[in-house]
């Protein structure tokens, strides 16, 4: 009796290993590559960045406004067969010195991840689901001054690992894109391993193809009330298929919905699923969740899992110096600029540096009084409040008196606030020319001008 009961629990300890070997081994769940990041709770490709565009796509970290972190985690049963475990910390960095008027002219980016694939104990055989880490540095250049909305990045990462020598050693480079057309639209394009990176362990190495990541993101309210992304990766090159080889098509959708600082998410994945006893299988991974937001710090998060199951979770917690909006209608932010302060050559060449600065849709309200009245000056500003009009700014005037200089630069607002027990001395303009050339030519006299712009007129009295 006592030799069967040893033969049992000998029997169960064998077939506990065999069915973990069997739910571990590499060729059995997920097809994904190590190049993938941990699952995010919600993929943004080209929708509103915060630090963790560092990974999904770098050219977003341009359109930041402020330092903006990010930490997220992610869960995936071991009896899911899904790889996409792990926790990461971002950091997006925009470089610029707006006390000086120096606009954002970069962006910079950091990422750190522990990726863990398989959450059970392997064999010293099967190595590529043991868990490594991911080093990410990312650049962003904003092109808004030469295109509205377009920006351009790129990312290197760096896998590492002492139990995971499949991944040991291998770089990682992605480029991206982004284009935010309007409010409503923006498109976004992420090229990952663009280097093909080669993983593995002596012959049993691989290269992993480069993958093509678009997303087209829509805001049929102009707002953040509604949001939904149509995107997905995709493989141009179909790969030779290895477990840890990408799907050649991996389609994904997801949609938000937000009213205040309160809002529902979700996110849905087609990927290759593989079975010892089936082959490749179409799967599909889903998430969704509550997000809360508020102006400084947000949170997302909710059950994962596959069709029909729940099997895991993700959140995100975001912290930054910059405002998010709340997508509740709430009165614009306003831009208040009082001329007095900007007096002199140095002050309004800041000044104007700040309104090439100020994003699209800006509303920027002048107060005109102490202002310079000096006609270049005048001339320099009221130029600036056009462009700024021109990127779908909209600016006010505000009027306590004033002279011809002051209504001049007015004159180009959408609309003109005067107060009411001022006196705005503008009745009229009665103007007198006196020409000499005549007279010169008499007394066998001619003036030679040298003009130093296009506006100087002072010459024309004594050539007419």
């Amino acid at each position: 009796m006592p030799r069967l009961r040893r033969a049992s629990v000998v029997l169960g300890v064998a077939l506990y290993l065999g069915a973990s070997a069997a739910a571990a081994a590499p060729g059995v769940g997920e097809r994904r590559s190590h190049l993938r990041d941990l699952d995010h709770p919600s993929t943004v490709i080209a929708g509103e960045a915060d630090g963790a565009a560092t990974v999904m796509n770098p050219s977003n970290l341009g359109f930041l406004r402020g330092l903006s972190g990010a930490l997220e985690g992610a869960y995936t049963s071991p009896s899911s067969g899904r790889r996409g475990a792990g926790a990461g910390a971002f950091l997006g960095i925009p470089l610029g010195l707006r006390a000086l008027g120096v606009a954002p002219f970069a962006a910079l980016g950091v990422g750190y991840q522990v990726l863990v694939p398989q959450r059970v104990s392997l064999s010293p055989v099967d190595t590529g689901d043991l868990r490594f880490h991911k080093l990410s540095l990312a650049l962003a250049i904003p092109l808004v001054r030469w295109v509205k909305g377009l920006s351009v990045g790129l990312t290197y990462s760096r896998l590492f690992s002492r139990q995971n020598p499949w991944v040991q050693g291998v770089d990682q480079l992605d480029l991206a894109l982004t284009y935010r057309a309007d409010r409503h639209v923006a498109l976004g394009l992420v090229v990952r391993g663009v280097n093909t990176p080669r993983a593995g362990i002596g012959g049993t190495s691989q290269v992993y193809p480069l993958e093509l990541d678009p997303e087209v993101a829509i805001r049929p309210f102009g707002q953040r009330t509604l949001e939904i992304g149509i995107g997905g990766r995709i493989a141009p090159m179909r790969p030779h298929f290895t477990p840890l080889s990408p799907a050649p098509w991996q389609p994904r959708a997801r949609a938000s919905f937000a009213v205040g600082n309160l809002g529902l998410f979700s996110e849905v994945e087609l990927f290759a699923f593989q079975r010892q006893d089936a082959g490749d299988l179409l799967s599909a991974r889903w998430i969704a969740g509550l997000t809360v937001d508020l102006p400084h710090v947000g949170l997302q998060g909710g059950p994962s899992g596959l069709v029909g199951a729940v099997d895991g979770g993700a959140a995100r917690l975001r912290l930054s110096l910059e405002r998010h909006d709340v997508a509740a209608p709430r009165p614009r932010e306003v831009v208040r600029i009082a001329l007095r302060d900007h007096r002199g050559d140095r002050k309004l060449a800041g000044l104007i540096d700040t309104l090439e600065a100020l994003p699209a849709g800006s509303v920027v309200v002048i107060e005109t009084r102490g202002g310079d009245t000096k006609w270049a000056h005048v001339e320099e500003l009221r130029e600036a409040l056009v462009r700024l009009q021109g990127r779908s700014g909209k600016v006010v005037a505000y009027l306590e008196g004033g002279s011809l200089a002051t209504y001049y630069l007015a004159s180009a607002a959408d609309r003109i606030v005067a107060h009411p027990e001022r006196r705005l001395g503008i009745t009229g303009i009665h103007v007198q020319v006196f020409y000499y050339a005549d007279l010169l030519a008499r007394l066998g006299a001619r003036g030679e001008f040298l003009r130093i712009a296009e506006h100087k007129a002072r010459p024309e009295s004594f050539e007419r």
